[in-house]
């Protein structure tokens, strides 16, 4: 149970309101097939804010071992003219861990069996809290659901991640292949959090993959007048390029392209150009990781 205390208001206090005539006893006790937290704060909303993350975090350390919460709590205390003030600062590693857990993600103090609050002032300090607790619904049997359910999603993980490790350069037949690897090692580093090996390892195997960019060269002929070809080698292996390239001349104009399997099909017209200078075609391919850029000298 999470109990966030106020320092500037230690001491005895008064119970101005509640929400019954005494505490329940389930507050202070334990209950079967649920979990029992409570907090402080200066406001309702504040102490129930607290609370809502002391369930998420007690459920997420009930559901695996291999997941660690942590809450530090940040309290600045202040006294001017005889009146405290304080703010609450609260961070915890649940909230990365809410986004991977439906369960914990999906935590609502709606969904509690019981609540109890009441409004304490300290008379020593002139300080007002309230205190919040609630009584939530969660069984063994939902937990062991939920750890399977968690342990079979890392499985799944695992499996996605080997795939991903080893992919042969000879069968990447695209600049597209080399962006859905990257892609997918994004998407799946994200259902990782930082502290998990895996995370690094995707970023590892990213930025393998990013380098093979580097290693992308194109090669261009000029089979007629009015038509250049461009070739996209990886390793000295064709591959496909499907994006659509940027073309500028410093003489030819009309200048448009097409794909023919892995062949880029320039043509244009050469009419503006002399052949006392030296005229060029330009291509440009952006891909993920560089541009990959050719000049093409035309007569």
């Amino acid at each position: 149970m999470l109990l966030v205390t106020c320092t500037a208001c230690a001491g005895a206090y008064k119970v101005v309101k509640s929400s019954e005539r005494s505490m329940p006893k389930w507050v202070s006790g334990l209950t079967r097939d649920h979990i029992t937290a409570s907090a402080t704060g200066s406001t309702v909303e504040q102490a129930k804010t607290s609370v809502q993350l002391s369930v998420m975090q007690q459920i997420a350390e009930s559901i695996t071992t291999t997941i660690r919460t942590g809450t530090d709590m940040v309290r600045n205390d202040m006294e001017k003219d005889g009146n405290y003030s304080y703010d609450q600062t609260m961070r915890s590693d649940v909230r990365t861990i809410t986004d991977k857990i439906p369960a914990i993600r999906e935590v609502s103090l709606s969904k509690a069996s019981a609540y109890y609050w009441e409004e304490r002032y300290y008379k020593k300090t002139g300080v007002t809290e309230f205190y919040y607790a609630v009584l939530y619904p969660f069984s063994e049997k939902e937990m062991k659901k939920i750890v399977l359910d968690y342990e079979m999603h890392q499985m799944e993980l695992d499996q996605r991640l080997a795939s991903l490790e080893d992919v042969p350069v000879e069968t990447i037949n695209s600049i597209d292949d080399i962006d859905e690897i990257i892609s997918s090692l994004s998407a799946l580093q994200a259902e990782f959090i930082r502290e998990d090996s895996r995370f690094d390892k995707c970023q590892k195997l990213a930025n393998r993959y990013y380098s093979l960019y580097g290693r992308i060269t194109v090669t261009s002929e000029l089979p007629a007048k009015g038509t250049a070809t461009c070739r996209f080698l990886l390793d000295g292996r064709e591959i496909t390029v499907s994006g659509k390239p940027g073309l500028k001349s410093n003489c030819a104009s009309k200048l448009n392209c097409t794909y023919e399997g892995n062949l880029l099909v320039i043509n244009y017209d050469s009419s503006g150009c002399y052949d006392t200078d030296e005229n060029w075609i330009e291509v440009r391919v952006r891909t993920g990781g560089k541009v990959l850029l050719e000049k093409i000298y035309i007569k």
